[in-house]
């Protein structure tokens, strides 16, 4: 991102293209410089995948981002921001998106305050003893050591394989959903994850855009059931490297509860 001195734009597949004059008029998402300001024009019909490509192109970028964008058939600008302010912001974007899409499977809410973990006493104690150890200016794989002591055998552990494609590299013991057993090098998509892969993904690079904790809360029930009872839960995603190691080696942690029984999730 460091390199872009002329307009460019992201595809419908979240491919980052150098546009200078010949950006396609469907181009559903535009980035452009104003002086040391890097301004972003993202139409409706933006896809996950552009808005996910967008949310990894601007993890690089130090400078202020101002951001136009439609929702809902409403006008929204976002004044100049750092980075990691708007990266949340698309991050909420896209879990809209991936949630209407999803027939109102869930609804949730992301949070990147750490505040938002420590003051709510519906999580469970493992969320805050994780916040508790948790240092921002430590994101390395070092950081792990600092957890020894708790117990993580809830904890899921991703990384970025050299395709550049999130997998699990540690799985929970036991959980409940999905159904199918997950396994080490599994890729985090819809054979292996169903419809709440995006979702998950989206957590996770948001995470690391923001280079820190990402709490996500809300309602939800699993795919191909009967019941019409939503549960409530909670998930948690903390990055594990520094924006300065290769995209392979970014690893994120997440702990993710139904939080009417305690009752371990992916």
């Amino acid at each position: 991102m460091n390199k872009m001195i002329s307009n460019s734009f992201i595809t419908r597949k979240g491919e980052l293209r150098y546009g200078n004059e010949n950006i396609p008029v469907t181009a559903p998402i535009i980035l452009s410089r104003k002086g040391k300001i890097l301004f972003l024009l993202i139409r409706k019909h933006a896809t996950v995948s552009s808005l996910l490509g967008l949310i990894g192109n601007i993890r690089a970028y130090n400078g202020f981002i101002e951001v136009c964008y439609t929702q809902n058939g409403k006008e929204t600008q976002i004044p100049p921001a750092p980075a990691d302010v708007v990266s949340l912001t698309i991050g909420r974007l896209i879990l809209s998106k991936i949630e209407s899409k999803r027939q109102r499977l869930s609804q949730s809410h992301i949070y990147s305050s750490s505040d938002a973990i420590r003051h709510d006493s519906s999580l469970p104690d493992i969320f805050h003893q994780l916040i508790s150890m948790h240092s921002p200016s430590d994101l390395t794989s070092n950081a792990l050591l600092k957890l020894q002591n708790l117990d993580l055998s809830i904890a899921a552990f991703y990384f970025r394989d050299q395709t550049n494609k999130f997998c699990l590299g540690k799985t929970p013991k036991t959980y409940f959903w999905p159904d199918k057993s997950l396994f080490y090098n599994d890729t985090v998509d819809a054979t292996n994850f169903g419809t709440n892969a995006s979702a998950i993904i989206t957590i996770l690079e948001t995470a690391m855009a923001c280079r820190s904790p990402i709490l996500q809360k809300g309602i939800m029930k699993t795919d191909h059931t009967e019941e019409s009872t939503y549960f409530p839960f909670a998930r948690i995603a903390i990055p594990m490297s520094s924006i300065a190691e290769q995209p392979f080696n970014y690893r994120v942690l997440t702990i993710a509860i139904r939080q009417t029984d305690n009752a371990v999730m992916i």
